[in-house]
């Protein structure tokens, strides 16, 4: 009867250990979902940061490429004006 009673005592320690571990895994499964959820969040946002960047990053290359033509032009005229006031 002793042992009958012992293990009656086990079976419900075990079934809270048990009861208490589900638990503990579902509050860890809502974390790592939130986590997740979370993180696509991120991605998203992190990509349209990026594509805003690069974007900002083409039109300051064109606009620097027309500079540069400009500052070409610029520079050879004036060179031909200088020959120009020098002969």
């Amino acid at each position: 009867m002793i042992g009958l009673v012992f293990v009656v005592v086990q079976i419900t320690a075990a079934e809270a250990a048990l009861s208490e571990a589900q638990k503990q895994h579902q509050v860890a499964a809502k974390k790592l979902a939130d986590a997740q959820a979370e993180h696509k969040i991120l991605e998203v946002q992190n990509r349209k940061q990026i594509t805003i960047l690069e974007e900002r990053y083409m039109e300051y290359n064109e606009a620097l490429a027309k500079q540069r033509a400009e500052d070409a032009r610029v520079g050879a005229t004036l060179q031909s004006w200088l020959q120009l006031v020098v002969s």
